[in-house]
């Protein structure tokens, strides 16, 4: 684990003690170096996991380095997680009382420093070698661990990845361009709810504005979705929040809240919609007209009704784009149209719609689905979402002139912010002006890591 870019990953389910693992790896470092603690950075996503972790570093460090006397470090529930606390006998029957609790107690801790003692030997060899020997570095470095801890606990930097980006964010403001008093916005609601106010305000005066928004509702009551427009708009507006959204560059983002070249691309992606919807239409109807004209019916078919292509070329006439199925693909490769157990008039008719073209249009259609159902797909996909996409560049540039009238800064941009500084500056540099340099790294969930925050662990680390 000293080498650079070895990672040593924990994948396992819920409970099966993944965040045990990660703080033994952390009780490994700190009882070989008590001084180790300033160089490791551990970070978890919620407040309650951080204090878990720390929690459980101090606990385990508090048992393991119980004195001979029996008299140790207690958990209080302070804000460091401990406090000393010591005993004085009263009386003889007292004395003697306290004196088997300590016994106990040392029995206690002296069992679980030989059991960590064999667990570090087995899983740090590069550190521990020897168990017998273990145990006395247990037995030494676990009280000067704890101590320096809790005399130094600013630099005991087990906590959330927000709490380390404001540490970041603090040291940096002059280069990020963050204004001298700012505010760090932590909730983003209240901000957000006057950005769409705001934005709904000038729909009188700005006929583009008003015209997306009402096209965003009409394709909603299309899909028979709710018609409450503000509701609506702050569903959609918190996107703008998430990592997708953040990694567009600046000129990605001036263009989806250009209406003109969204209205453009919206223009080509309806196209491709209507052609492959119209063409279906077309090719369908003429089918059902011939095997109609036939005398036929959809219960003539193999399977009738539940999937036959009598009934899949209605429903095709009508407007429906479900892709082919089976019993579909049958008749279109093998030429199986009715059940073997047919009349002959049902067979002779079927003769006859087959020399009209009707094989050949089931063929047409497969073909169709084939080679444009993917890109008809996509463009339905985009059609559904365009209008959010115009909408969200809005909002977002409101929040923006909101957030710096106001002089705030927001906790979600921290990410963006860092990941640019990283890349474009000399990451030892970060590592003097924040005031530390990090050794090792945990982080606890990891399933639950951004790209962003992947990259910037990633830069960091790679300056070692």
């Amino acid at each position: 684990m000293n080498d650079t870019g070895k990672l040593l990953r924990y994948s396992a389910s819920a409970g099966s003690g993944k965040t045990q693992a990660l703080t033994a790896f952390y009780l490994s470092r700190v009882l070989h170096d008590p001084g180790a603690y300033r160089r490791i950075l551990a970070v978890t996503f919620t407040n309650s996991a951080a204090a878990e972790m720390k929690s459980r570093i101090l606990q385990r460090l508090q048992i393991l380095g119980a004195d001979d006397s029996g008299s140790g470090i207690e958990s209080k529930g302070t804000d460091a997680g401990v406090s000393v606390s010591t005993s004085s006998s009263k009386n003889e029957s007292g004395s003697r009382n306290e004196s088997e609790r300590g016994r106990e107690k040392l029995s206690v801790s002296e069992a679980e420093r030989k059991k960590f003692a064999a667990y570090l030997c087995e899983m740090f060899p590069d550190l521990f070698h020897d168990p017998v020997q273990t145990v006395l570095t247990i037995k030494k470095n676990a009280p000067l661990a704890l101590n320096n801890i809790l005399q130094d606990y600013s630099r005991f930097t087990v906590g959330t990845i927000d709490s380390f980006f404001q540490r970041v964010i603090r040291a940096f403001a002059r280069e990020m361009d963050i204004p001298a008093g700012y505010e760090i916005e932590l909730e983003h609601e209240a901000l957000l709810s006057d950005a769409v106010d705001i934005l709904l305000g000038e729909v009188a005066e700005d006929t583009r504005l008003r015209d997306w928004i009402s096209r965003y509702m009409s394709s909603r009551l299309d899909d028979n979705k709710g018609w409450d427009i503000r509701r609506e708009i702050m569903d959609v507006a918190s996107q703008i929040f998430n990592e997708n959204f953040r990694q567009l560059s600046n000129d990605e983002r001036r263009e989806i809240s250009d209406y003109k070249i969204l209205g453009d691309y919206e223009g080509r992606i309806f196209a491709i919609k209507k052609g492959f919807e119209t063409d279906l239409r077309d090719l369908s109807g003429r089918g059902v007209k011939i095997y109609e004209e036939c005398g036929l019916t959809p219960d003539d078919f193999l399977s009738k009704r539940r999937g036959g292509v009598g009934e899949s070329l209605r429903k095709y006439a009508e407007g429906d784009t479900q892709q082919p199925n089976n019993t579909w693909n049958k008749a279109s490769g093998e030429g199986k149209f009715y059940p073997g157990k047919a009349s002959p008039e049902v067979v002779e008719a079927f003769r006859n719609a087959t020399d009209k073209g009707l094989a050949d249009i089931v063929k047409a259609i497969s073909s169709l689905f084939g080679e444009r159902y993917r890109l008809y797909a996509s463009a339905l996909a985009q059609v559904r979402t365009i209008h959010i996409i115009g909408i969200l560049g809005a909002i977002s540039e409101r929040v923006r002139i909101q957030a710096h009238d106001e002089n705030l800064f927001l906790l979600s941009d921290s990410g963006e912010l860092i990941s640019r500084l990283v890349a474009d500056d000399d990451t030892p540099f970060i590592y003097e002006k924040i005031g530390t340099t990090y050794d090792n790294y945990i982080i606890d969930e990891f399933q639950d890591c951004t790209g962003t925050l992947l990259e910037i662990v990633k830069l960091l680390t790679m300056s070692k």
